[in-house]
């Protein structure tokens, strides 16, 4: 097994500003010089890290770089490799009376910086996560182009003012995916379709190490989020309409539940265009009848729908209450309208259709049972303020659990030929000539690692068993 370094033919670098399309800055010309690059760049967080130094004149620091400026970094080692990156911490340190070394560490992955300064307050149920990424990025982020293929899972999402950066990699742990940053391109692939795999043989890689770290692996995973709402009581069949008002036309109807509170209420209404806004109280039982039905002040809580938005066609119209307490099980739920009248169902009998629906906290909790018994049970738990829905927190759970039943399986090694330098994260390699443990697994890139000094490229890579990451 050999390692190698390739000689650079030539090397760039150019600044941009964040607006402009011509570079301010670049080693082309006369007086400043690209002295040393190191690159790291990975899949599974998404973010790079990278580093350069410049030896400048003195003139040519007249207007120096600043964070947010864009860097394209080339080199030229056979075929042509080019990193991008965003500008954020900058060292200009004073080498003789005319010379300055500029060091720019960390250049950022430009991707993943540009989402962590927006947040989003979108909201979206049952829609393909490719979709959500393509939304997000579009809206928060259109400086950023998108590569993503596969992710037709479904799946909610809740974002009140969450960071873009965060919501990206939710998503992309959810649809089990791998993420890479490619200039200002966002890859995203499922694990389950990667490309085909190169052979590297022993004398293509340097000496292999092999990590089966354990410190992610997880298989019991609970999710704890807010809250969700679910129908008590209900009584769906609607025959005809009848009119209510604020005047005694009203209809009530007395409702099974022993919840603490009534969430929500729910009534079939056929909007009369422009008239009274839909008015819904509720009191305690007084032997089978409203304790004081003409008395609002003997409400347990009320309060109006306006009646912009009520149903036009007999469909259901929602009415969320304020916050309260019920005194006692079953109470009855009035309807009435202010202001004017509205139309609302009710069955073939004269009782109104109706639904009542309570708040339950959230919680799901997941099991990988064949990892509990090969490796004892693991437990992870998560508080999701923003996950309000049993099938968000159902699916963060088995996104948890996804890739943690096992170790991960980690291969690193050095390039030693032309095919492995040209290897780019999320790309597949076999390793034939290694032990069987490793040779019979195909693995994907998920870090490389170059280092530019001195006129040669040294590479390194981090491989992974797809089925162990997470």
């Amino acid at each position: 097994m050999t390692t190698a370094t390739l000689p650079v033919q030539d090397a760039s670098i150019e600044l941009f500003r964040p607006t402009e399309t011509s570079p301010y800055l670049t080693n082309n010309g006369a007086g400043i010089k690209l002295s040393s690059v190191a690159v790291g760049k990975r899949a599974e967080v998404g973010r790079d890290d990278i580093q350069a130094e410049l030896l400048v004149e003195a003139g040519q620091l007249s207007d120096p770089p600043r964070s947010g400026d864009r860097v394209e970094i080339t080199l030229d080692v056979r075929t042509i490799r080019s990193i991008t990156g965003m500008v954020r911490d900058i060292d200009i340190q004073q080498q003789s009376p005319t010379e300055f070394r500029l060091s720019l560490s960390p250049i950022a992955d430009f991707v993943f910086s540009v989402l962590s300064f927006r947040n989003t307050f979108d909201n979206f149920e049952g829609e393909t996560i490719a979709d959500i990424l393509q939304t997000v990025i579009q809206r928060e982020a259109p400086e950023i182009d998108t590569d993503i293929s596969g992710l037709t899972d479904t799946t909610d999402l809740f974002a009140d003012g969450t960071r873009a950066d965060d919501v990206v990699r939710s998503l992309i742990n959810r649809a089990r995916a791998l993420a890479a940053s490619d200039g200002t391109t966002l890859t995203v692939r499922p694990i389950d379709d990667l490309p085909q795999p190169v052979a590297l043989n022993g004398d293509e890689h340097g000496q292999l190490n092999i990590r089966r770290p354990d410190d992610g692996l997880r298989n019991v995973a609970r999710i704890d989020g807010a809250t969700d709402t679910a129908v008590d009581d209900e009584n769906v069949s609607q025959s005809s309409f009848v009119t209510v008002d604020g005047s005694g036309q009203r209809e009530s109807i007395q409702v099974s539940t022993r919840k603490a509170a009534i969430a929500a209420v729910q009534i079939r209404t056929k909007r009369q265009s422009g008239d009274g806004d839909l008015q819904i109280r509720v009191q305690k039982d007084d032997g089978g009848s409203p304790v004081a039905v003409n008395d609002p002040e003997s409400d347990i809580v009320a309060t109006s729908e306006p009646a912009e938005f009520l149903a036009t066609g007999g469909d259901f119209t929602r009415v969320q209450l304020p916050d309260h307490t019920l005194p006692e099980p079953d109470p009855h739920i009035i309807v009435e309208a202010e202001n004017g009248s509205q139309d609302v169902g009710v069955d073939a009998n004269g009782d109104l259709s109706y639904r009542v629906e309570f708040d339950f906290p959230l919680a799901v909790r997941e099991r990988n049972q064949a990892s509990v018994s090969r490796h004892r049970r693991r437990d992870i738990r998560e508080q999701r303020d923003n996950v309000s829905t049993t099938t968000a927190a159902r699916d963060r759970a088995r996104a948890i659990l996804k890739g943690r039943g096992e170790p991960r399986f980690e291969v690193a090694f050095q390039a030693a030929s032309q095919a492995a330098f040209e290897l780019e994260l999320l790309d597949t390699v076999t390793l034939p000539d290694a032990p069987g443990f490793v040779s019979d697994r195909e693995l994907v890139i998920t870090e490389r690692q170059d280092e530019f000094q001195g006129g040669r490229l040294r590479t390194e890579f981090t491989a992974l068993d797809p089925t162990t990451i997470h």
